[in-house]
């Protein structure tokens, strides 16, 4: 309860400097703010995804998946914190398959390729599809 209150407590904060960020970078191209502004989205992304966590950690499964769904709506060019990997999770929780396998399909290879994933991402769409495949949670 104590790191959910803190991470809202962040939440804000990290909420305000990116959107101040966010607003300076429409206006100034430079380096510097652009860098700032990829290091605030950055935190805003770990913040959200730490709160949801929280939220499955504390039985609250549901709200946990609709906010990994709504973060990776917001930003869904980031993979890189992994945050289908834990909606995964919260769907094999809720034993809700079909949208386990909506969300594969929609990181599967072939789809990865068609969107054109670097190599690095196309390997974390293939361990996704592994660590699936042997979880003892999917029927």
């Amino acid at each position: 309860m104590e790191a959910e209150r803190l991470f809202k407590q962040a939440l804000k904060a990290g909420d305000a400097r990116y959107t101040q960020a966010h607003t300076h970078t429409r206006t100034h191209t430079h380096t510097v703010q652009r860098r700032h502004h990829r290091r605030d989205t950055n935190v805003l992304v770990y913040i959200k995804r730490r709160l949801a966590m929280c939220s499955r950690k504390l039985g609250r499964t549901r709200e946990a998946a609709k906010m990994m769904r709504d973060l990776m709506k917001e930003f869904p060019l980031l993979s890189m914190f992994n945050i289908h990997e834990n909606l995964l999770e919260s769907l094999l929780e809720l034993q809700n398959y079909a949208d386990v396998q909506a969300v594969l399909a929609k990181f599967s290879p072939e789809a990865a390729s068609r969107r054109g994933l670097s190599t690095a991402e196309m390997n974390a769409v293939e361990a996704i599809h592994r660590a699936v495949e042997f979880n003892p949670h999917v029927p």
